[in-house]
């Protein structure tokens, strides 16, 4: 398991973690957040969200699961990228 923190200044910060099954080589779960103080918007692959359709892909808006498109690592920065846009304003 990876984790990266991103400190984007005192109040916000972005979160990537990766793990990687060990057997394969592959990626077998991904999350990936941005906080802002206290409000949290991310996404992840992590399988504990069954009843979603988009299962095991989910996002997390302020703490509550919900169904997602993102799939991919580039998906997920353009997600943080576009949210942390939107927190600049």
């Amino acid at each position: 398991m990876v984790t990266v923190r991103l400190i984007v200044n005192k109040r916000r910060y972005v979160d990537v973690t990766l793990v990687e099954d060990l057997s394969t080589g592959k990626r077998k779960q991904s999350c990936y957040y941005i906080v802002d103080d206290k409000d949290v918007w991310g996404f992840n692959d992590v399988p504990h969200h069954k009843e979603l359709s988009s299962f095991p892909y989910h996002e997390h808006v302020r703490g509550k699961p919900k169904e997602t498109e993102v799939r991919t690592i580039d998906e997920a920065l353009t997600f943080i990228e576009e949210k942390a846009n939107t927190l600049e304003k």
